[in-house]
């Protein structure tokens, strides 16, 4: 089942034998570690709860060469605000900088601007995970402030680093060309 496909990703709507798989990527250090959930913990269960828990969000599954690899996710996804929040997780580590990321963000970029018309799209990221800071500025995303000492992590307090995009900052993507084939 393919919902979006991208250069070189799919995504499409989380299903319940991924569940397990998100349970291993939840537990994999580096993984939450850069998603900021290092604190726990996780079981099926606490997966299940958390992707059936809001109807303000909108899941995808990340498939490459058909192999499930991670997540992305928009939340707090505000009807009238027009607004959103990203959210990605590439827990398989074997898939992590190959070049992925860029597809992944730029497809639910697609699907939040030209799918949920959003206004404006945003996310957070640790200060030391540079390598994601990269990816998001590349996909149009610009810095909008940080929270000083905002994050417990490793024995210390961490910056987080806000960013946001808005969507006549952003190129369509291979989304939009995929619905003008039906125009």
């Amino acid at each position: 089942m393919e919902k979006f496909k991208g250069d070189k990703v799919v995504l499409r709507p989380v299903l319940e034998e991924d569940l397990d798989r998100f349970v291993d990527f939840m537990n994999d250090f580096e993984a939450s570690l850069y998603t900021g959930s290092l604190d726990g913990l996780y079981r099926k269960e606490d997966e299940r709860a958390y992707f059936e828990k809001s109807p303000d969000k909108k899941q995808f599954s990340i498939l490459y060469e058909g192999r499930l690899i991670g997540v992305v996710e928009l939340f707090d996804i505000h009807e009238v605000d027009r607004s959103a929040t990203l959210g990605i997780m590439l827990g398989d580590p074997d898939y992590r900088s190959r070049g992925l990321g860029y597809d992944i963000v730029m497809l639910a970029l697609d699907y939040g601007f030209y799918i949920l018309n959003l206004r404006s799209i945003d996310l957070t990221c640790v200060d030391f995970n540079k390598r994601a800071q990269a990816l998001y500025r590349a996909c149009g995303f610009k810095e909008v402030g940080y929270r000083r000492k905002a994050r417990y992590l490793l024995g210390d307090y961490r910056d987080i680093l806000y960013m946001d995009i808005l969507r006549e900052d952003h190129e369509p993507y291979r989304i939009c060309q995929e619905i003008e084939k039906y125009l």
